[in-house]
């Protein structure tokens, strides 16, 4: 008999970015001491760096120390930086004469210059826990990513009874408007079988009560008066655990 295992998600709820650069590529100037990025042409390094301390070498993938006898290094501002800017270039104690190394730097820079998070300040990543295994989604946080999944899904050719209706129903032809009765049918339909999924798992996993949907509440509608392709829902949700939730979306017209 093969063995069937149950799959779970993985935890990317928005958290605060730490604007940290992972591995910066560098290779030496003719002076055999500074480092320049090799993905910048304006200063030493690609992005400011927010904090001298921040930064971490690596040599052929291996952390090397500010002390280190041979290697030994340092932070220096940037000479061709502007005025009141954090612009910072490594310089080696010595002139190094291998040419053949892997050189590469970690450091926190500014948010406006994040790759990760564009500036916004908050990242999607896959969390870490502090052991270091990954972080997974449980509790309401389960329960609401699981009716958002649903009813955000209009179309789905490997399991179309599991889809929601919102979507396609919004800015109909023929003069229909869609009201609160409609979001409230399609939401009704979609999050029912949701519990008859949950009925079913609760036989071969342990649901947390904060997992379970017990009921749906109150579900309204509203079109935007500016846009007719655009549809406010509100729905009310009630876990097992008595705790509740409301969801509010803004949907649109789902293209053709």
């Amino acid at each position: 008999m093969r063995a069937e295992t149950l799959s779970y998600d993985l935890l990317t709820t928005p958290a605060a970015c730490d604007h940290h650069v992972a591995r910066e590529r560098m290779a030496f100037q003719p002076d055999r001491r500074t480092l320049v990025s090799l993905i910048t042409s304006g200063q030493a390094m690609a992005r400011p760096v927010n904090g001298a301390a921040t930064v971490t070498l690596y040599i052929n993938d291996v952390a090397v120390p500010r002390t280190h006898a041979m290697l030994g290094w340092s932070v220096q501002p940037d000479p061709n930086a502007a005025p009141g800017q954090r612009w910072f270039m490594i310089v080696f104690n010595r002139a190094q004469l291998v040419n053949t190394w892997v050189i590469e730097v970690g450091y926190v820079t500014a948010a406006p210059y994040c790759l990760k998070c564009g500036g916004t300040n908050l990242v999607a990543d896959y969390q870490l826990s502090s052991s270091g295994s990954w972080r997974r989604v449980h509790g309401l946080s389960k329960l609401i990513q699981r009716c958002l999944k649903l009813v955000l899904t209009s179309v789905c050719p490997f399991y179309p009874a599991l889809v929601c209706s919102l979507r396609n129903q919004i800015g109909k032809k023929g003069g229909s408007h869609f009201t609160s009765s409609d979001a409230a049918y399609s939401v009704s339909t979609v999050l029912a079988n949701l519990k008859t999924i949950q009925t079913a798992q609760a036989q071969f996993q342990t649901l947390s009560p904060d997992e379970v949907l017990a009921s749906v509440g109150s579900v309204t509608a509203s079109a935007d008066p500016n846009d007719p392709r655009v549809v406010g829902v509100s729905v009310a949700l009630t876990a097992r655990s008595g705790a509740k939730q409301t969801l509010d979306l803004g949907l649109t017209k789902r293209s053709s």
